[in-house]
């Protein structure tokens, strides 16, 4: 049985891996999916790389983290191993140990030089019921230099600005789709938006379609 290495901090080899985190995956917390993932790996039986210290773990980064309940066609995370394995293998090793997991899929790897901070993601929004045009509230929110909310902090309330992270809002028939930066300051949720354009948020289901590099 081949096991992963200890890999001394040293980044081998290094490739990015989109998934899928729908159907009874979406509940799953940001940690869970990580713990999820880690013993996927060892199941897989891949030579990953490991952390050094008393308790070594799978070298695997996640640069982005779903909310709570939200479905994805596209999440990523970083894969480091100590050996080279090409894609397809990783992909098809990968997808075996995951078969009774429901909505976690393994859908694309690719060798990667480094690990990308700055993303653009794509979400599509949809009401439970029909809604009349939202076209003044979009070009309301689109023209605004500030768009300010509140989010509550363990160290108290910050106000954070949305709209530099919002690159585009747009709606088709009664789906609205919204094109959002991700950064190392942050970025804006979903949510916010949804209430930004006077909806209620348990009123609309939100779904990540796209994370582009």
């Amino acid at each position: 049985m081949r096991s992963g290495h200890l890999c001394a901090g040293l980044k081998k080899f290094l490739f990015r891996v989109r998934f899928t985190k729908d159907s009874k995956a979406r509940f799953l917390s940001h940690r869970e999916l990580i713990t999820v993932l880690e013993r996927t790996v060892r199941r897989a039986d891949i030579p990953i790389a490991y952390s050094e210290g008393f308790n070594p773990r799978p070298r695997l980064s996640f640069p982005t983290a779903l909310s709570l309940g939200i479905a994805s066609d596209d999440e990523i995370m970083y894969m480091h191993f100590a050996e080279w394995l090409s894609p397809a293998e990783i992909m098809a090793k990968l997808n075996a140990a995951l078969t009774r997991l429901d909505g976690i899929r393994i859908t694309k790897i690719e060798p990667a030089s480094d690990t990308q901070n700055g993303f653009h993601v794509e979400y599509q929004l949809t009401p439970a019921s029909q809604i009349a045009p939202l076209t003044s509230q979009i070009n309301h929110l689109m023209a605004s230099k500030d768009i300010t909310v509140t989010r509550a902090h363990p160290d108290g309330s910050k106000n954070i600005n949305l709209r530099p992270y919002i690159e585009d809002i747009t709606q088709k028939d009664n789906d609205i789709y919204l094109k959002l930066k991700i950064t190392n300051q942050g970025t804006a949720r979903p949510a916010e938006i949804i209430e930004a354009l006077g909806l209620k948020t348990d009123a609309v289901t939100v779904r990540k379609t796209r994370t582009m590099i």
